[in-house]
C-alpha cells in the first residue's frame, strides 16, 4: 500500500510541476509564483522516493541487526544450556579415584535418553533434527506432556563399540534450533561418550 501511494504522490508532483512550468510559460503576471510552485512540485516528486528509499535502508539495517542480535541470544542459550554437560565431562575427566568416576559419570547417563530409536540412531551413526515439532515431527519421535519444546536436536553417544544412550538439545522456540547447531551438539555427544567410556 505504501509503494503505491509513494508512486502516485510522486506522479502527481511530476504532473503539478509539468502544469506550473506551463503557466509560467504562458503567465504575464504571476510568473514568479507559477516557477515556484514548479520547483516546488519537482522537489516533492524527486523527495519522495528518496526518501523512501532512505527510510527502506534504515528498515533493513534494523532487520540484520535484529536477526544479528538473535544469533548470538542463541549462542547464548545454547552455551547455557550445554554448560552443565560440558562441566559435568570435566568432573568426570579429571576425578583420580575409580569409584568417585564412577559416580560421575552415572550422574552424566540421565543427560542421554535411551530407546528402540535411540539404538538406531548409534548402529547408523545418525542423529534427528526438528526446527518445528508442529510441522515435520520426525517418524517414531513422540512428544508427550509436560515436554513444551518447539525444536530440538539429538545425536548419539557412543564411543566405539560403547554406546550410551543419546544427548538431546532442545529449544521452547520453533527454530531455537538450527541445523546449523547439529556438528556442535555432535562434538558433545563424542565427547560425552570419551568421559563415560
Amino acid at each position: 500500500m505504501r509503494v503505491y501511494l509513494t508512486t502516485t504522490i510522486s506522479l502527481a508532483a511530476v504532473a503539478l510541476a509539468t502544469l506550473c512550468g506551463m503557466q509560467a510559460g504562458r503567465a504575464a503576471a504571476g510568473r514568479p509564483w507559477w516557477a515556484l510552485g514548479a520547483v516546488a512540485a519537482s522537489v516533492a516528486a524527486a523527495g519522495v522516493p528518496a526518501y523512501e528509499q532512505i527510510r527502506k535502508e534504515q528498515m533493513r539495517a534494523r532487520a540484520q541487526q535484529a536477526a544479528v542480535d538473535a544469533a548470538v541470544a542463541m549462542r547464548v542459550t545454547m552455551n547455557d544450556a550445554l554448560d552443565p554437560i560440558v562441566r559435568q565431562i570435566g568432573r568426570v575427566a579429571a576425578a583420580a579415584d575409580p569409584r568417585e568416576r564412577e559416580a560421575l559419570a552415572a550422574a552424566a547417563i540421565p543427560m542421554a535418553a535411551q530407546g528402540d530409536l535411540v539404538f538406531s540412531m548409534i548402529r547408523h551413526n545418525q542423529h534427528l533434527f526438528c526446527a518445528d515439532i508442529d510441522a515435520s515431527l520426525p517418524p517414531g519421535w513422540q512428544v508427550t506432556t509436560p515436554q513444551t519444546y518447539q525444536s530440538f536436536a539429538a545425536v548419539p553417544v557412543a564411543a566405539g563399540q560403547n554406546a550410551f544412550g543419546m544427548l538431546m538439545v532442545d529449544a521452547l522456540e520453533k527454530g531455537g534450533i538450527r541445523r546449523a547447531d547439529v556438528p556442535l551438539i555432535r562434538l558433545l555427544g563424542g565427547l560425552i561418550a570419551v568421559a563415560l567410556a
